[in-house]
């Protein structure tokens, strides 16, 4: 992790950069951190069963797709161009904020973060350490019961956390995110 820092870091100052060279007209005008959408959001009712059915499948969708790309693409490889992702990803969702909202826009995306994004990091980390300490070896036929009922317990421990995301994401954000910008 410590080897990758530095790339991470670059990944996310390549997200600012990015967007910085994005028409501003883009980053104000569409998505939902300009101030029309979140002054709607903060006096509407979230129908919160209806939100976690969608959220449920996209981030099952999303959930397969990282898998499939993790059979494909050599592990370290694979974690890294994650991470980077991330990086990218979050300098691109902060420049937005800031251009959107101020500095207050920092302090509604973290909020909008939360607190879902801590079982989704616990479960993507958690799964990268074991991968890191393990060859798969259940897959190529070599395992013995015992590593076959720690996969197994790995693979119930990560799609446990990523379901207590989904709950938290559908149920506990809204609220909390709602009581936040009528504070902002």
């Amino acid at each position: 992790m410590k080897k990758n820092g530095w790339l991470i870091l670059a990944a996310f100052l390549g997200g600012i950069l990015l967007a910085n060279l994005s028409k501003k007209e883009l980053l104000t005008t569409y998505g939902i951190l300009n101030t029309y959408f979140l002054n709607q959001y903060s006096y509407r009712a979230i129908d919160c069963d209806s939100l976690f059915r969608s959220v449920f499948s996209e981030r099952m969708k999303m959930v397969v797709f990282l898998f499939l790309l993790g059979k494909i693409i050599p592990v370290k490889v694979f974690f890294l161009l994650v991470e980077c992702f991330t990086g990218v990803t979050f300098g691109f969702l902060m420049v937005v904020a800031i251009v959107n909202l101020g500095m207050r826009g920092i302090a509604v995306t973290l909020c909008g973060m939360f607190p879902q994004w801590l079982f989704y990091i616990a479960s993507f980390f958690f799964c990268a350490l074991y991968q890191k300490k393990t060859r798969y070896p259940v897959w190529h036929g070599k395992a013995s019961v015992k590593e076959t009922y720690v996969h197994a317990g790995l693979f119930a421990v990560v799609i446990f956390l990523i379901l207590a995301g989904v709950v938290a994401e559908s149920y506990v954000n809204p609220v909390f995110l709602g009581k936040m910008l009528k504070i902002f």
